[in-house]
């Protein structure tokens, strides 16, 4: 109930006044133009006007073929475990961390700098805000960015860490220009969102198996990422203090394996992406072929002695 009264009220307060300069926006985008307009007056006394949107879906490989790396970008996760990403540009980044801090956006352009964890900090309540009000004030569309909540996290460091962490599926792309400051500044802001894959629907006459099979695959299991395995003694374990130290191969950081029940996947490499452990995938080295068959060889020890050997001398 207190959910569709929000929704009621986010819906009413779009609908009140006509936005900035959304005129020239597709109209399938300016409900959501309308909001990040009065979103960014309301909550930050930022003027805004949304020039142009633009929605493409694309494949990992097609995002990562041209992608431009932003001053910003911002790890967005849902709650089902999709990755994506909001890339603020300079001028956007600028304008958002300026209006919170002094109250205006600056007239002289925003100094070229990297991004920093400050800058994630004061830019993801914004992109929270944002997500969320369009998810709960929009009509709801399975191919709409706003149609899953993604809220955001720390920032990618590098655009590596962005590619390691896209996953192989459909990429909403979300591109709005953006007027910034009464026209003091245009800047840029986009959102890469993963798109749920569609399910295949249940063949008709299954039975129950195929309908045990589907709620077997979909249930939650535990998940166990086994470093090593050794055998010790039951003394060498009780003798344990803290402090000991326990030597693990050189190579368990590289032959890592995930365990649910009883199946086991691997090997694992252990790694690092966005300050977080993380484990990635190692291919299997192919099977060594067997060695060739020794040559065939002659034991004389045992071979039989020729004819003219056996024939008595003259």
């Amino acid at each position: 109930m207190a959910s569709d009264d929000t929704t009621s009220v986010l819906r009413r307060m779009l609908a009140q006044a006509p936005t900035q300069s959304a005129s020239g926006v597709a109209q399938a985008f300016k409900p959501f133009a309308s909001l990040l307009e009065k979103l960014a007056d309301r909550s930050l006394s930022l003027p805004l006007g949304v020039t142009s949107v633009t929605q493409t879906t694309l494949t990992r490989d097609a995002v990562l073929e041209g992608f431009s790396p932003p001053a910003l970008m911002l790890l967005l996760r849902s709650d089902a475990g999709g990755v994506g990403m909001a890339g603020l540009c300079p001028q956007l980044r600028a304008a958002l961390i300026e209006v919170q801090t002094t109250g205006k956006v600056a007239s002289a352009p925003p100094p070229d700098r990297p991004a920093t964890d400050a800058d994630a900090a004061i830019c993801s309540g914004f992109v929270a805000d944002l997500i969320a009000q369009a998810h709960a004030g929009l009509e709801r569309d399975p191919t709409a960015a706003w149609a899953t909540v993604f809220k955001p996290g720390r920032r990618f460091e590098t655009p590596r860490a962005f590619a390691l962490a896209l996953e192989d599926t459909p990429i909403c792309q979300l591109v709005l220009q953006l007027d910034l400051g009464s026209g003091a500044r245009q800047g840029v802001l986009q959102l890469l969102l993963p798109q749920p894959a569609p399910r295949a629907a249940a063949k008709p006459g299954g039975g129950w198996q195929e309908a045990m099979q589907h709620a077997v695959n979909d249930a939650p299991v535990p998940l166990e990422a086994v470093l090593h395995r050794m055998v010790v003694s039951l003394a060498d374990v009780d003798a344990l203090k803290v402090g000991d130290t326990i030597t693990l191969p050189r190579t368990a950081a590289a032959a890592i394996m995930l365990e649910a029940s009883e199946t086991s996947v691997g090997p694992f490499k252990l790694g690092q992406i966005s300050g977080q452990k993380a484990l990635r995938r190692v291919v299997d080295p192919p099977a060594a072929a067997p060695p060739p068959p020794p040559e065939p060889t002659l034991d004389h020890a045992t071979d039989p002695m020729p004819e003219a050997a056996m024939m008595p001398p003259d």
